[in-house]
């Protein structure tokens, strides 16, 4: 059956005459709800289960910290069909829609520049709308065995690949088995319950397939396996287990039908071969969440004379990499900016750093309605759940069923910890935090016992930047909870701009810019230039309003100094001060004072205030002994400030900690010589340069010009109370 539409690239005949062997192909073999650790190449434990995916794993590359951005199959795949996470590219986002918005070119879409022939094999209604994807060619699933013939797909895929021969063109093929996904083969209802979908799925082919049973496959039994712990042991468990395990082996011979019949038509040789699943099993704590039993995938890579044989690469990636790659290895320009970057650097350099952290997301609707989040690190992953109140149902359990639930209800009678369990399982908490290789069926929850966990702050920061980063509907709610529960009052990580808050009013300045790679983690930053004048360097100010008053306050934020950096005689940090803050040797007033920190000669460091009880007409500060910057490295700097309670105390005080210790202890300040609303903290204070006012104090090139040079900031933060930063890139 073809679909066919103009698109938005017009193929000229020239295109057409394109020759194959001058691009590689592209195959995207995607199974439907499988474990990341069921083939034995990814530590399966059922001898000889994937004979064909464990073949491939050995041609190639193994990705054993791959994710997809959604347990869902239909975000899942858009996510890998367009480069973006579901909310930015759905048309309708925060819903639990799939639709492709306009303005976002699809993969098939950009392919056809090169003159790529295109064709989607199964899963055919999860790609909305089917026409915005531009396939030049569509097998739908109901004319496979609804998805489950490996013969029939292979068939299909082999008559494909000689057309596009013919044609002398390179191909694409997105090819989906509904392998292992609900129902199980062999399990009660099978040919039934496939019979019901094809029919439903039939109606709108012309001509109407006969429906076809899939071929039965070797059958395991529950007695003889032991099925993963996220759901407690039940004979129920294991035996439906049994039937997944069947079905993963029918997904394992629809692979090796789909590698075959590359081999036989004489294309593996030019073709980029990926392997992953859409999400994990379709079960309670799996499929329809957020851990790593949901996100977590198996991943291949075969590209002859890119890959090298049965290579592995424990470095992070996402599947919103998934079109980077295929774009720079077809040569084809991004035409905006895309959340993933490609994988190809690693194929070569497979311990290559690649992402500090993954983003994956879960939206439903209606009466399955749930919305969760998850960032995840290799050590560590950390849940958002923000409808958890103790009170709210997951759901009713009926998209989920099956024997894994029954069988989980059935344990809840038997033994009180998987009472537990089937409760956590419906209810939730807003926050989770599990150790991903120590518990990665995320049993304890560690801030069940430790609320202030030391990984807390800093995926809360993780999961802020991500929920940032992408305009996440749950952005705000997410930032509501923070300030309730940590005391967070602004955040500023400069990964996406923000209208109305601290970036737009920063950016605007022509010595700031935003630049990407330079972040912590390496993310983007505000990268600041010190132009060197006869003032020392030009001032860099903006006096930002946070929107509240307090007495006491903490400011963190990460600074690195470029190589290029001159410390000379001095200069101005990042502080905070009362509304109508004092500075640059202005005489004081009862309503007016600062605290600030500045760096000196070789890096050194000491605070600087400006406070009732200073002396001379500048401000005053203590040094911090044995500590000097070093460049190129990034601190986190935090300044905690305490106010005088009444106008004729001194007893506030301002600390500053690098990295989580505190290295000047600046007490008996007297900053305010009038108590009240005006001059309690309320404004950040961005304030960089060389001080000094003299020519002296500037930045120089090696003949004696004035040069510019260049400091980074990330991660601009205000707390309630205490809350300093142990690293940078915490929260």
């Amino acid at each position: 059956m073809k679909f066919c539409r103009l698109g938005l690239f017009l193929i000229s005949a020239t295109l057409a005459t394109i020759r194959a062997e001058a691009l590689p192909n592209i195959v995207l073999i995607a199974v439907d709800d499988m474990l990341y650790n069921t083939p034995n190449s990814f530590g399966g434990e059922v001898a000889g289960l994937t004979p064909h995916i464990d073949s491939l794993a050995d041609r190639g590359m193994r990705f054993t910290q791959a994710y997809n951005t959604s347990s869902r199959c239909a975000p899942s795949r858009g996510s890998m069909m367009t480069g973006f996470y579901q909310d930015g590219y759905n048309a309708k986002p925060g819903s639990g829609d799939t639709t492709v918005k306009s303005s976002i070119l699809t993969l098939p879409e950009l392919l056809k520049q090169k003159g790529y022939l295109s064709g989607l094999f199964g899963k055919d209604t999860h790609y909305k709308p089917i026409e915005k994807y531009s396939f030049d060619h569509v097998s739908p699933m109901a004319a496979m065995a609804v998805g489950r013939s490996s013969q029939l797909y292979a068939e299909n895929v082999d008559l494909f690949i000689r057309d596009a021969l013919r044609q002398n063109r390179p191909f694409f093929i997105s090819v989906n088995t509904h392998d292992p996904h609900r129902p199980f083969a062999g399990a009660p209802g099978e040919a039934k319950s496939l019979a019901r979908r094809f029919e439903s799925e039939v109606k709108k082919l012309s001509p109407k397939p006969p429906f076809i049973l899939p071929p039965k496959v070797e059958q395991y039994s529950g007695k003889e396996i032991e099925a993963p712990g996220f759901v407690p042991d039940h004979e129920w468990v294991r035996e439906e287990f049994g039937y997944y395990l069947n079905s993963s082996r029918r997904a394992d011979q629809f692979v090796g039908g789909i590698v075959d019949t590359l081999e036989r038509t004489g294309v593996l040789d030019n073709t980029l071969v990926i392997f992953l699943s859409d999400n994990g099993i379709h079960w309670p704590f799996a499929k329809s969440n957020v851990y790593v039993s949901s996100v977590k995938t198996p991943m291949v890579m075969y590209w002859q004379g890119h890959t090298m044989a049965g290579s592995t690469t424990e470095s992070l990636v996402s599947t919103i990499d998934l079109l980077p790659t295929i774009l720079e290895a077809t040569s084809i320009e991004a035409p905006y900016e895309l959340p993933g970057k490609s994988v190809l650097p690693l194929l070569n350099s497979p311990a290559k750093a690649h992402h500090a952290k993954v983003f994956a997301t879960l939206n439903m609707k209606g009466d399955m309605g749930i919305e969760m989040r998850s960032i995840i690190r290799k050590d560590y992953i950390y849940i958002y759940t923000k409808w958890a109140n103790g009170e709210t149902r997951f759901y009713d359990g009926k998209y989920s069923g099956g024997l894994a639930l029954e069988g989980l209800e059935a344990a809840a009678n038997e033994s009180a910890s998987a009472r537990e369990r089937l409760e956590f399982f419906y209810t939730r908490t807003q926050e989770e935090l599990y150790h991903c290789e120590q518990d990665p069926d995320a049993l304890s929850n560690l801030l069940d016992s430790d609320k202030t966990h030391p990984e807390l702050s800093r995926m809360r920061t993780r999961m802020l930047e991500a929920l940032t980063e992408n305009n996440d509907p749950y952005l705000p709610d997410f930032k509501k909870m923070l300030g309730e529960r940590s005391g967070l009052v602004f955040h500023e990580g400069f990964e996406s701009p923000d209208e109305d808050g601290l970036y737009r009013a920063l950016v605007s300045d022509e010595h700031l810019e935003v630049v990407a790679g330079q972040g912590v983690g390496g993310g983007h930053a505000l990268q600041t230039t010190y132009e060197g004048s006869v003032r020392g360097s030009e001032r860099v100010t903006n006096r930002y309003k946070f929107g509240e008053r307090g007495s006491e306050y903490t400011l963190n934020y990460d600074v690195k100094f470029d190589e290029d950096f001159q410390f000379v005689k001095g200069g101005k940090l990042h502080g905070l001060g009362p509304d109508s803050p004092i500075t640059g040797g202005k005489p004081m007033r009862p309503d007016g004072w600062s605290a600030r920190v500045t760096f000196k000669e070789a890096g050194s460091l000491r605070s600087y205030l400006y406070a009732q009880n200073k002396d001379g007409q500048y401000g005053t500060g203590v040094y911090a002994p044995d500590f000097h910057f070093e460049k190129e490295n990034y601190y986190a700097v935090s300044l905690h400030v305490k106010l005088n309670e009444k106008s004729a105390e001194s007893d506030g005080f301002a600390h500053i900690y690098i990295n989580g210790k505190r290295v000047i202890e600046h007490d008996g300040v007297r900053f305010r010589g009038e108590v009240g609303e005006e001059t309690l903290i309320s404004t950040f204070l961005f304030s960089t340069f060389h001080g000094g006012h003299v020519p002296e104090c500037a930045p120089r090139n090696s003949e004696g010009d004035f040069a510019d040079v260049h400091a980074y900031f990330d991660n601009i933060a205000v707390y309630r109370g205490k809350n300093v930063r142990v690293q940078a890139g915490e929260g």
